[in-house]
């Protein structure tokens, strides 16, 4: 324990030191001595004391435990035992705390007197210092951490003074932030440049933003001009009168959006923005001036009032109304804007852990779509997000980082005026990748336990979801937790996991082995089983303790599981499993293996090898009890019978019908039917002579053919006289070149031209061609 602490003075309190004298000192000395000796406290961890609970009570933050495991030299909870000697730094702690919030409060005014303007290196570095001590806090360097937000501080108050020697300096305006391709063109140049962060902007100097790039300009007086994408503005006047100390500018939107955030409206400060040939007295302090490609300018109002002159007439717009001034005529009566929605999510305050959060929110009647914005400052002067969205009421952003975060939204009529925005919403991100903390007290690893159920208890992190197996388990405020879980015999493996709201998880586990001693022999299959195999091997498990003997011979046992190698004998084998429990309980069982090295016979009924039929019938028997598989499906067999119809399809059908016995052997049969209901085709017919006068001998030639089963080897014939009613019959017969040949003598005494009546010719299954 010491009473002094070597402390780093900055040179504005060594200044101050020299002004306040030795009295003065003596008593700073006297309340840093008073901080140092209750700087760091010693105390002794209790059994009903955590980590958490002693940072609660020191430091007033729960989150805050790391430090004091961090402090002591601990890497792990585990690693901190009941009754051991702790070391609190409650007072430089205390310390810390006060200063990050006293260079949060010296950053906040040094932004509020313009310092984000006119000392913005100092008001960065001021945040920054700030930022890394609040790690160099987490992360439980406490020196380094108080040292940063010292000069945090020092930093703070210097752009302070920084800021009050230049506002006697005359500055007309900067570029404050920027986002993708800013350029701008001053009065007598001809070519853009590339514009830069914190560029000081002139009279009739020109700004424009190209695609998907945004700009702010700021003021004198803090007031911000945003310009989104694809917009164009030029300073027509930035004045400040010395004598009087005022400042007036004015700005002419050419094309595109721009949103204005005024300071004030007085006699002393004037910011008026405008377009071509459209005047404008604001009295607002937020407004929203736009021009279009049609040269139509649009003014939201969300503020106060503003008149718009043009044409000779003037339209008043108060808070939340608008107008539109298309060129030539006159300003349009102020139109009501719609309301914000109402934000679903995020909840104020909320805390997210994962990088991704959905934005929700009601829809508004009458609204086309909304204007989104998201930013890490609550003035929304860096927009991370803004864009337009049409027809939804949702919104999933992947944030691009850690901390905390503004959300605001518009509604857009179908006139496509912006309505005012939203109150901001504040939520935070921490991605939190580290495990929670799992404590499992029992049961013990590989414990074995003659009981149904066990009880699984332990502690964690409070507000984690803890699951061991699939069973949900209740946690109380202080992270501890019990549940009894139900085992099944033998060997149970327990998964306990505790799960944070950022999804990460630390498991542990548990083998728990529960000796039911109501079943000592678990065989891994049936007491009677066919085989194929000779070497038959017999598996099984018992319960921890147990001794397992077959046909006498005690077994080696690996994880409680025995393997034993049994030689078979065709037919019937008979195999004797023992056990024995440490409790002197026994339990044999009788295995009946039978080796069966024969393949079924199996009978098919008469398959024709062609066949006109659409499905066909299979019949047939087995010798023995099979599983009967025919082209990969099962059919039914009983009584050693099967029979299935089978759809056959045009052409070859090849079937392979499988029959497999309860040993695993199989005869396979191969079958090949072919389906043929294609009628012949007649190619030619022909009849010589085709004109009688009687006596002679005709003869009839047909060729045919077919894409099947072939021709048949007669056809039948029948002709007749044109015009009379007399008919003659007779054969044909196929040769061997696929001619059908027939003839016929022709009575004396017809005459006339003779046709064919009917001409029949079929394939071998019965398929008739069509003719004529």
């Amino acid at each position: 324990m010491y009473l002094f602490r070597q402390i780093e003075i900055p040179d504005w309190k060594k200044l101050m030191f020299k002004r306040i004298g030795l009295w003065g000192l003596f008593l700073i000395i006297m309340q840093v001595a008073a901080f140092a000796a209750d700087d760091v406290v010693t105390v002794t961890l209790k059994s009903d004391e955590t980590l958490r609970s002693l940072a609660i009570k020191y430091f007033g933050e729960p989150n805050d435990w790391e430090l004091i495991l961090l402090y002591n030299g601990y890497k792990s909870v585990s690693d901190v035992d009941i009754g051991a000697e702790l070391k609190i730094p409650v007072g430089l702690y205390k310390r810390i705390s006060r200063q990050i919030e006293n260079a949060q409060k010296a950053i906040t005014k040094a932004n509020k007197e313009g310092a984000g303007i006119l000392a913005k290196d100092l008001v960065e570095k001021a945040i920054m210092a700030q930022k890394e001590s609040v790690k160099l806090k987490k992360e439980g360097q406490l020196d380094l951490a108080l040292k940063r937000a010292n000069e945090a501080v020092a930093a703070a108050n210097n752009a302070i003074q920084q800021t009050n020697a230049k506002r006697i300096q005359s500055i007309s305006a900067i570029l404050s932030e920027k986002k993708g391709r800013v350029q701008s063109r001053k009065k007598d140049q001809t070519l853009w440049y590339n514009a830069e962060k914190n560029q000081e902007l002139i009279e009739k100097e020109h700004v424009r933003t190209l695609s998907s790039a945004s700009g702010e300009i700021s003021f004198i007086d803090g007031s911000k001009l945003n310009l989104s994408e694809n917009s164009l503005a030029v300073i027509e006047a930035m004045k400040r009168d010395l004598i009087k100390n005022t400042n007036t500018s004015s700005v002419v939107v050419l094309q595109g959006d721009i949103m204005a955030y005024l300071t004030s409206q007085n006699k002393r400060n004037q910011v008026n923005v405008s377009t071509p040939d459209v005047e404008t007295d604001i009295r607002s302090r937020s407004f929203r001036t736009s021009r279009d490609e049609n040269k139509v300018s649009k003014f939201a109002n969300y503020d106060g009032e503003i008149d718009v002159k043009a044409a000779g007439a003037l339209v008043t717009i108060g808070r939340n109304e608008g107008t539109s001034v298309a060129p030539g005529e006159k300003p349009k009566e102020a139109r009501k804007l719609l309301d914000p929605p109402t934000v679903i999510l995020p909840t104020p305050k909320a805390k997210y852990f994962t990088g991704t959060i959905s934005i929700d929110w009601e829809p508004v009647s009458g609204a086309k779509g909304y204007h989104l914005q998201i930013s890490d400052t609550r003035t929304f002067s860096n927009n991370i997000v803004d864009r337009k969205i049409i027809g939804k009421s949702v919104f999933k952003w992947e944030s691009p980082g850690t901390g905390v975060f503004y959300f605001r939204i518009a509604s857009i009529d179908r006139e496509n005026f912006i309505g005012a925005f939203s109150r901001p919403v504040e939520f935070y991100i921490d991605r939190d990748v580290t495990p929670p903390f799992l404590l499992v007290n029992e049961p013990e690893n590989e414990a074995s336990v003659y009981q149904s159920t066990v009880i699984v208890s332990g502690d964690a992190e409070a507000e984690v979801v803890i699951l061991v197996n699939q069973d949900s388990v209740s946690i109380a405020p202080d992270g501890s937790f019990s549940h009894r879980y139900q085992l099944r015999p033998g060997k149970n493996t327990l998964i306990i996991q505790a799960m944070d709201k950022a999804g990460n998880v630390s498991k542990t586990e548990r083998i728990v082995y529960y000796n039911a001693d109501d079943k000592l022999i678990m065989l891994d299959g049936p007491d009677k089983r066919y085989t194929n195999v000779r070497e038959y091997s017999l598996t099984g498990a018992t319960l921890p303790g147990c001794q397992i003997k077959i046909d006498g011979k005690l077994m080696d046992l690996v994880d409680y599981r025995f393997n034993y190698i049994v030689n078979l004998a065709n037919g019937r084998n008979k195999v004797t499993v023992e056990a024995q429990s440490p409790t002197g309980k026994t339990q044999s069982v009788n295995v009946e293996l039978i080796l069966d090295e024969t393949e079924p016979d199996v009978e098919i009924e008469d398959i024709p090898s062609f066949t006109s039929e659409a499905n066909y019938k299979i019949n047939g028997t087995v010798s023995e009890d099979c599983q009967i598989i025919l082209n990969q499906h099962e059919i039914p067999v009983h009584e050693r019978h099967f029979t299935t119809n089978l759809a056959l399809k045009e052409g070859d059908n090849y079937l392979e019908l499988t029959a497999r016995d309860l040993a695993g052997n199989e005869s396979i049969i191969e079958i090949e039917i072919f389906k043929d209901t294609e009628k012949p085709e007649i190619v030619n017919a022909q009849i010589v002579p085709q004109q009688v006068s009687g006596g002679e001998i005709v003869r009839i030639k047909v060729a045919a053919r077919d894409e099947g089963v072939g021709l048949a080897r007669n056809g039948k014939f029948n002709l007749g006289i044109s015009g009379g009613n007399q008919s003659f019959s007779g054969m044909l017969c196929l040769n061997s070149s696929g001619i059908y040949s027939g003839t016929l003598m022709i009575p004396p005494g017809v005459q006339g031209k003779l046709q064919f009546n009917e001409l029949t010719i079929r394939d071998y299954l019965g398929n008739q061609a069509d003719y004529p």
